[in-house]
């Protein structure tokens, strides 16, 4: 579990939080980090929220999420698998 705390220097908007991952949740994310040229975890974690929850948005109103290859046209449809 996460523990939080506001932190230094009272910015309201701002939650501080630490958390536990594993080993391989970790080189993931630090992996994801280089590959979109982050500067830090932060970040990364910072996109990665947007980015599901414009996801989970897009679901939610019934959406489905398709990929296109550039070169070729073809498609696939992603599926979230609940873990």
């Amino acid at each position: 579990m996460a523990t939080t705390k506001e932190p230094k220097g009272g910015k309201a908007d701002v939650v501080r939080f630490n958390v536990y991952l594993p080993r391989e949740a970790y080189a993931t994310l630090e992996r994801l980090r280089e590959m979109s040229g982050k500067r830090s975890l932060a970040e990364t974690i910072r996109s990665a929220v947007q980015l599901y929850m414009a996801i989970q948005e897009e679901l939610d109103d019934g959406n489905q999420l398709m990929v296109e290859n550039k070169q070729s046209g073809d498609r696939k449809r992603l599926r979230l698998i609940p873990m």
